[in-house]
């Protein structure tokens, strides 16, 4: 069918991964579900089955402009500091990383968001505990000093 959307396996091997979701999140989704087998049905012929989460109103994927166009337009109503679909990703991120508890909780955070551990570290350095941050300082001071050859 004309205009449907090509998939690709992602950008490496991590992009494709099970996120694990709490019971209030699943909630939601089953809920969302309904709310698109009544768009289903509105639409009639005109829908597009391509089991997404996100769809337009006839089942096509949105665009990323008319996403973050939609999303801007939310977050000013909600009167919450600006953010960005990318900004999402990062705050969750942070978050993880934030509140992990030990190395453990870093590796399934790096999992996650399909990033390995040590890009995980690099990037959110700022925010890790600081019990990780110490030895993550001390391997890399190890790193530097090391005679290269």
């Amino acid at each position: 069918m004309a205009g449907r959307p090509e998939w690709s396996d992602g950008k490496n091997e991590r992009s494709r991964r099970t996120i694990p979701i709490d019971d209030e999140t699943a909630a939601a989704l089953t809920s969302h579900r309904r709310f698109q087998a009544k768009e289903r049905l509105a639409a009639g012929p005109q829908w597009e089955d391509n089991d997404l989460v996100l769809a337009t109103r006839t089942g096509r994927v949105v665009s990323p402009r008319n996403f973050d166009t939609t999303f801007a337009r939310l977050v000013a109503k909600a009167d919450v500091p600006r953010l960005s679909s990318h900004g999402l990703r990062h705050t969750a991120a942070t978050h993880m990383v934030r509140h992990a508890s030990d190395i453990g909780e870093i590796r399934a955070a790096a999992d996650i968001l399909g990033h390995s551990p040590d890009m995980l570290m690099k990037t959110y350095a700022h925010v890790l505990p600081e019990s990780v941050r110490t030895v993550t300082e001390k391997i890399a001071k190890r790193g530097a000093t090391r005679p290269s050859g």
